[in-house]
């Protein structure tokens, strides 16, 4: 080839990779950079590959660090930083992995261990990917939670709670470890409705849902299982504290008041409770004896707590 369009052709080259959208960088042996494009600077907050020839990877990253620009550097301690990116560094031939800069970018790196333990390290704008990531993953916990979650009162749904608490029910039968079952109903529910709206009978469950959450533990399962009606399952309990728990729930209805549409409004629950504390009983059957002791929680004159024997 003749000279002149081998130097025509090396000069284009040169131009193509200075320019290209992918960002080229080379370390030489000493972790130097000798070679930079203009894309891969903005990984050290830079727009000029030029900047950064004889700099060093650590003075680079330690610009960032600073000065709180390019790659973002998670870290309170630098040096330890440092210390572990340059082990990782040459630990192999060729590593791929992502990496997010102070602008919201993201980017793919892959850095080839080539010869005289120069890196070569090239870099591609993956931000339209990760958001489509991120956005695939926010409309994934939002189905899940529409699938499992009751719309009102954000407790488990009766299918989701039935879910957890068989699985749950099954874990403390392999553990030996007692559970119990509570089935609450808001009492006199209808009349709340009837005197006072539907919005406020909505913001009673609401407000009654919410006080539950509060007074449960974070392992405790609160599932709405029909209209006015919620259930509880209470790993790992025994008597005394199945019982404890009720009647905290239950005073803490009674003493709550909500706010809707202008009216101050208060309600009571009956609460049945069964309680396996030998895990020899399937959820159903303890299902069936709550569901009686409610019963029988109403029938005694409603705002109470009825434990089985």
């Amino acid at each position: 080839m003749p000279e002149h369009y081998s130097n025509q052709l090396k000069a284009i080259f040169s131009e193509f990779v200075i320019d290209a959208m992918n960002g080229i960088m080379v370390f030489d042996g000493n972790d130097q950079i000798i070679f930079s494009n203009n894309s891969a600077a903005e990984i050290y907050g830079l727009t000029d590959g030029n900047l950064l020839y004889g700099k060093t990877f650590n003075q680079m990253v330690s610009h960032c660090h600073h000065t709180n620009t390019g790659l973002i550097i998670n870290t309170d301690d630098l040096d330890t930083w440092l210390e572990y990116a340059k082990n990782k560094r040459r630990s192999q031939n060729y590593r791929r992995f992502e990496i997010d800069l102070q602008d919201g970018r993201w980017f793919q790196v892959s850095e080839q261990l080539v010869q005289d333990n120069c890196i070569v390290m090239i870099t591609t704008d993956i931000t339209d990917k990760k958001d489509t990531e991120t956005r695939l993953s926010n409309m994934s916990k939002e189905l899940f939670l529409l699938a499992t979650t009751d719309s009102l009162t954000n407790a488990f749904n009766r299918r989701h709670f039935m879910e957890k608490a068989r699985t749950e029910q099954k874990r403390c039968q392999r553990e030996k470890s007692g559970y119990a079952l509570l089935m609450l109903d808001l009492d006199s529910f209808k009349a709340i409705n009837d005197n006072y709206g539907h919005a406020c009978g909505d913001a009673v469950l609401i407000g009654i849902a919410e006080m539950i959450k509060v007074e449960l533990r974070d392992y405790d399962l609160l599932g709405r299982i029909g209209g006015e009606e919620f259930a509880i399952l209470l790993p790992n309990t025994i008597r005394t504290s199945a019982f404890s728990i009720s009647e905290r729930i239950r005073c803490s209805i009674e003493n709550l008041k909500i706010e809707s549409n202008g009216y101050s409004v208060s309600a009571t629950v009956s609460i049945g409770v069964a309680l396996d504390e030998n895990s020899n009983k399937d959820l159903e059957e303890m299902f069936l004896i709550a569901d009686k002791l409610l019963y029988h929680a109403k029938e005694n004159g409603r705002n109470q707590v009825v434990l089985c024997k």
